[in-house]
């Protein structure tokens, strides 16, 4: 196809047309779970599993240390933070301002992704990566209230900035949008640790040749994480006591989990899950030139793949692979190849719509098991 037929300018109204859908989908996901729910008699918690230790530190803050005691020592502020902000702002209780905050989170965060892959190349139909991610089974977490779906959209944002960095060459961009974004990632979860991980290689470099510069872009990039040691020093008394509770509930890098966890998603995961997996690996460590992905981008999703598989939980991980929008981007690039084919457009078609309602039935399920505060039992 001829690339003249595409926009030179990215599509904004089209793009937050279906961002919309997308919404939509997750809304009525959120609705139908909470209906077959409440039918059954069962009891509905709209706030279950870690959520009740984010609703304590938005609420009351962060617990006093206690020695081998599980408490909200063990999550970051990024998110409560935010929750709280709007609480005060709104008037509502935790619960429904962590869900809006996270659906709003949501559609903000798809209509960034459709620009990254229109920027990466997929310039006719840039929304199918985008809806076959959404749609993907483990993105449920992104409309309870935790905070995947805020880190997601922070996660975006960063990487559109490294591309405008590249693009541009703003100084305004380099040393404040990009750490800012930066540090609020490490504000939100350990993983967030990904964006300076990716991208501080290259200000090392800058560092070498000018310190200040360097030592300015590093520290402002760390700004959640050093603040949040700071904050438990001065109230604490002693800065690691986060790393102390997380240790206590038997979470920590094992440097021999890798395999370990990577027999546990083929044991207890589905097939598309471990194939997703495994497609991102292959395009992080031979990355397809149609992606055109950079450098940085690959150590930023490089690492969100890393850093889970290394914990000693591992059924913990899934949650994390919902960001890993390469592999998302690769079929999508290749079904628009095939799209463009008479004979296969009907087939991809029917593909994609069957992929689609499966696995959105699996967002219903696991959005009930949520809200009945079941056990993780991903397949029963």
């Amino acid at each position: 196809m001829d690339t003249k037929e595409f926009p030179k300018v990215f599509p904004w109204k089209k793009a937050i047309s279906w961002a919309f859908v997308f919404l939509l989908i997750k809304v009525a996901v959120f609705s139908v779970a909470t209906y077959l729910v409440k039918s059954a008699g069962e009891a509905y918690h709209l706030c279950t599993w870690d959520c009740g230790y984010y609703k304590a530190i938005a609420t009351a803050g962060y617990d006093l240390f206690k020695p081998n005691v599980h408490s909200n020592l063990a999550f970051y502020p990024g998110f409560p933070l935010i929750v709280r902000f709007f609480m005060e702002a709104t008037g509502l209780g935790f619960e429904s301002t962590a869900v809006v905050v996270n659906l709003a989170s949501f559609f903000l965060m798809t209509v960034l992704a459709m620009r990254w892959i229109w920027e990466l190349g997929l310039k006719e139909l840039f929304y199918l990566p985008v809806l076959l991610w959404s749609a993907d089974r483990y993105t449920f977490w992104s409309h309870v209230p935790y905070t995947e779906s805020t880190f997601m959209l922070l996660g975006i944002a960063f990487l559109l900035l490294l591309r405008q960095r590249d693009l541009r060459q703003k100084k305004w961009i380099e040393f404040l949008l990009l750490p800012l974004s930066a540090g609020m990632l490490s504000a939100m979860r350990l993983v967030g640790m990904s964006a300076i991980a990716s991208w501080g290689w290259g200000e090392f470099r800058k560092f070498l040749k000018s310190p200040v510069k360097g030592a300015w872009v590093l520290v402002l990039g760390l700004w959640g994480f050093l603040g949040l040691l700071a904050y438990l020093q001065s109230s604490q008394g002693d800065w690691s006591v986060g790393f102390q509770t997380t240790a206590s509930w038997g979470r920590h890098f094992d440097l021999f989990g890798l395999p370990k966890n990577l027999f546990h998603l083929l044991k207890f995961f589905y097939f598309p899950t471990v194939l997703v997996v495994g497609l991102s690996s292959y395009i992080l460590l031979n990355p397809p030139k149609e992606l055109n992905l950079s450098a940085n981008e690959r150590w930023f999703f490089g690492f969100l793949l890393l850093l889970p598989l290394l914990n000693s939980i591992p059924l913990s991980t899934t949650r994390y692979f919902s960001i890993l929008l390469p592999a998302y981007v690769y079929v999508g690039h290749k079904l628009s190849g095939v799209w463009s084919r008479w004979r296969w457009f009907h087939a991809g078609k029917i593909a994609v719509a069957v992929f689609v309602v499966s696995e959105l039935m699996w967002q219903v399920r696991l959005t009930q098991k949520y809200f009945r505060a079941e056990a993780f039992n991903w397949l029963n």
